[in-house]
């Protein structure tokens, strides 16, 4: 039972890490193999295998042995040694899975590309549109503006058009009773006359 926990330097040469971030995890992903031996933080070696990724060769686990002057890895080396085959067969399944997803993704980002571009295309052509119109909206409103002065002329002519007919007839009726004085008298020079 005592050789299935490993201090932290030996858990951290191991796992080819250094001890400080071993110490960092222990409170979070290595917690449920953690355990407090005689006042030592031990790790369970299960937490190699869980978290780590573990090393290839039963040669460069020795090496890493030899270098850090750890005796007690016997057991890690051993399992490493003897590699897992359903874990391996899982992790072709996903990484196969995985490769499926990339692939699939790749497509989705070919096609939104596809759709912004298309999008792009179809804001331009909308704001050529916009720019069109409002260059027809201004060509309105110039021949709204013309059209108010020719009305506004108009307006003045017709008012002094009415002005002028009005004098006229003013001027018609004043002239109507002179003649009528000038036939009356001259009737009556006509009547002397005679």
């Amino acid at each position: 039972m005592m050789n299935d926990y490993l201090t932290v330097k030996e858990f951290a040469a191991a796992a080819q890490v250094s001890h400080q971030y071993i110490y960092k995890i222990t409170g979070t992903q290595l917690k449920p193999f953690v355990k407090k031996i005689n006042k030592k933080t031990m790790i369970h070696r299960d937490g190699l295998t869980t978290f780590f990724e573990p090393a290839t060769t039963v040669e460069s686990v020795a090496q890493r042995v030899a270098t850090s002057g750890v005796n007690s890895l016997q057991p890690v080396v051993e399992k490493v040694a003897q590699p897992n085959s359903t874990n391996f067969s899982t992790e072709t399944g996903e990484i196969a899975a995985l490769q499926k997803l990339i692939a699939e993704l790749q497509q989705d980002k070919a096609d939104l590309k596809k759709d912004k571009e298309y999008l792009q295309q179809e804001i331009q052509k909308q704001s050529e549109l916009i720019d069109t119109l409002n260059r027809r909206i201004d060509a309105d409103g110039k021949r709204m503006d013309s059209l108010q002065v020719l009305l506004d002329q108009q307006q003045k002519l017709t008012l002094v058009d009415k002005a002028a007919a009005a004098d006229i007839t003013d001027a018609g009726e004043a002239a109507e009773p002179a003649n009528k004085q000038q036939s009356f008298f001259g009737k009556i020079k006509n009547a002397f006359k005679s």
